[in-house]
């Protein structure tokens, strides 16, 4: 992965990047290593990351790919697939920070169900709220959590900005109880 990083370095104009990982042994230095060089890729409107089946890939991982995506700034596209990864509280409110900063956003795929001893919650419930109510142009919406602890108070939170989201075609929401 080090080496196809450094090979990454070398096309500053790429506008999509697809990668998938999905049970390939990928741990979270391997996405710290996409991460940086991630990060320099300033014309990146579109980014789809498949880790799924990744046992090693843990928050801090995430927390790198978090800040790759604080630097980007432009993307419009973005896809992660984080099932059955130790993806917990901290590395999914990383990601909703780093999408925060790329207000052009108009679409956004999160699956990151069966997370090891943990469920999303309300607390992520009302950052997704924050983080939702800054994207304006935002249609496409695609949030797959798997088994949820979610209450009447972060759903009406997520309600209340989802109302304020003119753009919105397509919203897919699955939070089973």
């Amino acid at each position: 992965l080090l080496s196809l990083a450094r090979q990454f370095k070398e096309l500053p104009l790429l506008t999509t990047l697809k990668f998938n990982f999905s049970g390939t042994g990928l741990s979270s230095s391997g996405l710290l290593c996409l991460s940086v060089t991630l990060s320099r890729m300033t014309k990146l409107t579109d980014f789809s990351l498949n880790v799924s089946d990744n046992l090693k890939v843990s928050d801090d991982g995430y927390f790198h790919l978090a800040r790759a995506l604080e630097n980007l700034g432009f993307l419009i596209k973005f896809q992660l697939n984080a099932l059955r990864t130790k993806i917990t509280k901290s590395g999914f409110s990383a990601i909703l920070k780093g999408l925060s900063c790329n207000l052009q956003l108009r679409e956004i795929s999160i699956s990151c169900h069966c997370m090891l001893f943990y469920q999303i919650s309300d607390e992520e419930c009302i950052t997704l709220s924050k983080t939702l109510s800054i994207l304006p142009s935002l249609s496409l919406l695609h949030l797959d959590f798997g088994l949820t602890v979610i209450t009447e108070v972060g759903m009406s939170f997520l309600a209340e900005v989802l109302r304020y989201l003119a753009d919105i075609q397509t919203l897919e929401l699955k939070f089973p109880w």
